[in-house]
């Protein structure tokens, strides 16, 4: 996913899209500038540290902790599920040694990057849009985690798998209020809404990150091998994924598919550490 994909978008897609497309390119530029703003400091708590060989066991760790408690809370919750998020939720439960296999080793290679303060909470929800500009806010992290787990220096790209999800999250919601209104349904899938809902997504996902890469690079924060990098950002990918499962088990049962869908389809598409 780090590679650097052509970013140049087809006709069709830019005239469906249109300026958004630019907008996102400014977005990634400045969550990039964001990090390295948040990098420049010295002093001990904001200054970066390099990821150790300790850190990435620690984070193997808890990256395991987190597919244990995500498939125990659907296993309990599975019943209340509806039939297509209850489908997804037994692919998810039945795949919990590929949710893991995802994860790697915690003797793999270790990972050349720096870990710094990040927002910790990035998504659309945080950045307010100017007319010109954005705006990020609310720089207190995830709610749920304690206020020392939210101090703990972690890479950039937590922040970038944030928003990387946003964008996938605000295609589904676009397409369940259209089916809320009748105007798309189950088995429509190939309808036009759904074609349009994921260039959307796909196309501000990739401008979003190539432009991020461009302007984060002199930062030197990230894995300077694409492989390592691109495995980091997976990983952190699924780290998102449940923890979105596991808020919408707990407060939003109904929108659990959105979150159970990346699950199902991470399960299927392993990918083997560097």
């Amino acid at each position: 996913m780090l590679q650097r994909a052509a970013a140049v978008a087809p006709v069709e897609v830019v005239g469906l899209i249109g300026p958004a497309l630019e907008e996102v390119d400014l977005l990634g530029q400045r969550i990039a500038e964001l990090h390295a703003a948040l990098a420049a400091s010295t002093a001990p708590t904001l200054a970066p540290e390099p990821f150790t060989t300790l850190y990435q066991r620690s984070l193997y760790q808890s990256f395991r902790s987190q597919v244990r408690a995500t498939l125990q809370q659907l296993r309990r919750a599975r019943r209340t599920l509806e039939e297509e998020a209850g489908e997804l939720a037994d692919v998810v439960l039945g795949a919990r040694d590929e949710l893991m296999g995802r994860l790697g080793s915690p003797r793999r290679p270790r990972v050349e990057a720096q870990r710094i303060r990040i927002h910790g909470d990035l998504h659309l929800g945080q950045v307010l849009w100017t007319g010109r500009d954005f705006v990020v806010i609310d720089f207190e992290g995830e709610p749920a985690r304690p206020i020392g787990e939210r101090r703990i220096k972690r890479s950039p790209l937590v922040d970038v798998a944030g928003m990387l999800r946003s964008f996938d999250y605000a295609a589904q919601v676009g397409l369940r209020d259209l089916d809320q209104r009748g105007l798309v349904g189950p088995g429509l899938e190939e309808a036009v809404p759904h074609q349009w809902a994921g260039w959307w997504r796909d196309w501000m996902s990739t401008r979003f990150l190539a432009s991020y890469l461009e302007h984060a690079e002199p930062a030197s924060l990230l894995p300077r091998d694409a492989a390592a990098a691109d495995f980091l950002l997976d990983t952190y990918l699924l780290e998102k994924a449940l923890y979105e499962l596991r808020y919408e088990l707990a407060n939003r049962p109904a929108w659990s598919i959105i979150p159970l869908r990346v699950l199902a389809g991470l399960a299927a598409r392993r990918v083997e550490p560097a």
